[in-house]
């Protein structure tokens, strides 16, 4: 696909393409008791159809804040306070109840990281498929339980239409989170969000995963939002990234570009703490300190205090995201691509 054109925040856009969802200057609030605390600040970012945008960052970044504010799952005391969320082209951020179910499932889906804590163990893999096909397309009965085995067939679990009568404590790791992306499939959704799909998986079997990922989005125009603190993932499954670092986006772009020539020290940083295999080193590389907490953000750049190429002017203010093209990171004091490469 060929871009038309670069906006502010670094997104491609493709001629005739509308985001399938658009998230402009979010933010999100923590309410205590000593006083609203944001969670998320100003994040803006664009999932283009059969896009797969990958979101990483240390824990505590605020990944997963993001994935639940798109689909509407936050706790009480968190609220969206600034921005919108919109699905191509419709905000949804202020949805509730019934209305914010039916775009759940049926056009926004979500991928777990633990598959045990996303099915029932007291159904059968076939009545919660079945169930959630008649919930978001209407079907039932004996086409209801053949959409069912055509989608245990298109994830790869083996005698599908056998494994419809099983418990999910029958099935292994590796083949209940085959199941939970066949749930997340059955309303045909035009988004996946993949909340660290990956992690409690073995290597064997997360190589599998992001190919199933990977083939699902290419066979179907399906829009991933990958969210993980895994480089690994990133640089296998997705096409653009957004690193974030204390709820803000300080680096996006396509994955090559940000892997091969962060701007970002912060990503530079991520970058090098991954161990090289056949390099041997006295100590792995870390980045000293810690992601500060969200109610305890230094002034100017959060990043500041663990930043070896920190200056004066980086406390004074928070850098915007800026750079030529999609490739933008929000530095004062930019790597260059030659020193960063």
């Amino acid at each position: 696909m060929t871009a038309s054109g670069t906006t502010a925040e670094g997104r491609m856009e493709l001629a005739g393409a509308q985001p399938v969802i658009a998230v402009r200057d979010l933010t999100v609030t923590l309410d205590t008791e000593a006083g609203p605390v944001p969670l998320l600040r100003g994040v803006s970012l664009d999932v283009m159809p059969s896009e797969v945008l990958g979101v990483v960052g240390e824990s505590g970044a605020g990944k997963s804040m993001l994935g639940n504010a798109i689909t509407g799952l936050l706790d009480r005391r968190v609220s969206v306070t600034g921005g919108a969320v919109l699905f191509r082209g419709r905000p949804i951020d202020g949805l509730r109840g019934e209305a914010m179910r039916r775009l759940r499932g049926r056009a926004i889906a979500t991928v777990f990281q633990d598959p045990l804590t996303s099915l029932n163990p007291v159904f059968t893999i076939g009545r919660q498929l079945t169930e959630t096909i008649g919930e978001h397309l209407g079907l039932s009965g004996a086409t209801a339980r053949a959409e069912a085995v055509s989608l245990l067939a298109q994830v790869g679990i083996p005698a599908p239409e056998a494994r419809l009568s099983s418990y999910p404590h029958e099935f292994s790791g590796g083949m209940r989170q085959r199941v939970v992306i066949a749930l997340a499939l059955a309303g045909r959704p035009a988004i996946l969000i993949a909340d660290e799909p990956t992690t409690a998986l073995d290597v064997s079997i997360q190589g599998q995963i992001i190919e199933l990922l990977r083939d699902v989005c290419a066979s179907r125009g399906t829009a991933m939002l990958l969210i993980t603190h895994d480089m690994g993932v990133i640089a296998a499954l997705a096409t653009r990234v957004a690193v974030l670092y204390a709820g803000r986006v300080v680096e996006v772009g396509p994955v090559e570009e940000v892997l091969r020539r962060p701007r970002h020290p912060y990503t530079r940083g991520l970058m090098d703490s991954i161990p090289e295999i056949g390099r041997r080193l006295g100590r792995l590389h870390q980045i000293p300190g810690a992601m500060p907490r969200p109610d305890t953000l230094p002034p100017g750049c959060p990043y500041a205090p663990r930043c070896p190429r920190a200056a004066a002017t980086c406390a004074d203010a928070v850098p915007a995201l800026q750079g030529h093209g999609p490739h933008q990171a929000a530095c004062f004091l930019p790597l260059e691509a030659s020193a960063a490469a």
